[in-house]
């Protein structure tokens, strides 16, 4: 054997190093791919808890509103129903009753032009914020105002003796109030004119609408303007802006058909924009729905076995927010009122003698109702105005 196939010596340790060596670094790969993916697990699982946290929290969130607006829309309608349960019981006034005396609220001084006085009042409204009440003392040719408890009227429109000129009237018929821009609008029944007043410190008025045989005047709630004429027996409807307004009711010309009028007078315009019509000669009063082609009775029927049903010459009349209608009964001196389809009326203040008496009425003609419920009537030939107030509302 030679030097060169001599073996070398095996070293134990250094093999055994080797054996080490080759051993750990599968280990190790296999410690940082275990490590590796614990750390990817563990990122994973903290964004899952996050995404869980924030859909529960949306949720939490979501169902609390949802709660919460439940919880609102029961309170409203709650108070909704409570509100119309106390409307209902303590506002609807059944078998109302009035005291048969009215106590003189203007005038009943004499005929005369005094600030006590009226001279032949027609018309009248009131101010249901303060009660103020304003008429069209027609022989005085002026529009007074009486305020409450006041023992004598202020002037307020015309006045100023009868003439055409801007500061004066000629008989006015009726005045109502428009609270849009806080003024008086007048049938200037002599003039042939309808003229708008400032209600405050008003030095003249203005004509609005000429031509015209003004009996009876009404505003809706869009602030438009609708006007009786006894001359053409219609009923005009005036939108701001325009020249000859729109017929609206009585397009038919004078008659009793339920498409005419005959002589048309105080009229009143309700929430729903429906036209109510003092229909003079025809002995009753209409109800024309919004655009509708003719009208419907509400009030006065020809009955001989009953006189509640009838009405002779309706003039002043107005209407409560429950639909029941309220009617001087010209000829048979009295105040009717009528409840909705009702067949017959009930007598609110009867007076059928033509004296002074303060049970008495001589010719009633304007009618207006407080939020009371109280009713103020223009005493025509007795120069001045009675209020009869009401009782009892039958709760």
């Amino acid at each position: 054997m030679t030097s060169s196939d001599k073996l070398l010596p095996i070293n134990n340790n250094n093999n055994a190093k080797l054996q080490s060596i080759d051993t750990d670094i599968p280990q190790t790969v296999t410690t940082q791919s275990k490590t590796s993916s614990s750390h990817r697990s563990t990122r994973k699982f903290t964004w899952i808890r996050y995404a869980v946290i924030i859909t529960v929290s949306i949720m939490i969130g979501f169902v609390i509103s949802t709660i919460i607006h439940t919880r609102n829309q029961i309170n409203t309608i709650t108070t909704t129903e409570i509100s119309e349960q106390n409307h209902s019981s303590t506002d609807i006034p059944l078998n109302k009753i009035w005291n048969q005396h009215g106590s003189i609220i203007a005038g009943g001084n004499g005929k005369g032009n005094g600030s006590n006085q009226l001279s032949a009042p027609s018309g009248i409204c009131v101010d249901t914020d303060d009660q103020t009440v304003y008429i069209a003392d027609t022989g005085n040719d002026r529009i007074i105002k009486w305020e409450y408890n006041a023992t004598y009227g202020k002037v307020v429109a015309g006045g100023n003796r009868k003439g055409n000129q801007i500061d004066q009237l000629n008989g006015p018929k009726v005045v109502i109030i428009d609270k849009n821009d806080d003024s008086l609008v007048i049938c200037d029944y002599g003039n042939k004119r309808i003229v708008r007043w400032p209600r405050e410190n008003g030095a003249v008025g203005q004509t609005i609408i000429d031509d015209i045989s003004c009996t009876g005047l009404a505003i809706d709630n869009n602030g438009d303007l609708y006007v009786s004429d006894d001359k053409y027996h219609t009923v005009r409807r005036w939108k701001k802006g325009e020249i000859n307004g729109t017929i609206v009711a009585g397009k038919n010309g004078q008659g009793v058909d339920l498409n005419q009028l005959n002589s048309p007078n105080t009229i009143f315009v309700d929430q729903n924009y429906s036209i109510y019509v003092s229909d003079t000669r025809n002995n009753r009063v209409m109800k024309w729905m919004k655009s509708a082609a003719e009208g419907i009775v509400v009030a006065g029927r020809y009955d001989k076995e009953n006189d509640l049903a009838e009405l002779s010459s309706p003039v002043g009349m107005t209407v409560d927010h429950f639909g029941n209608i309220y009617v001087v009964d010209a000829r048979n001196r009295r105040i009717m009122y009528w409840s909705p389809y009702a067949t017959e009326g009930k007598i609110a203040v009867a007076a059928n003698e033509k004296e002074a008496h303060s049970k008495h009425l001589s010719n009633p003609f304007g009618l207006a109702l407080d939020r009371q419920y109280n009713l103020y009537v223009s005493d025509f030939w007795n120069d001045r105005v009675q209020k009869f107030c009401i009782v009892s509302d039958g709760n």
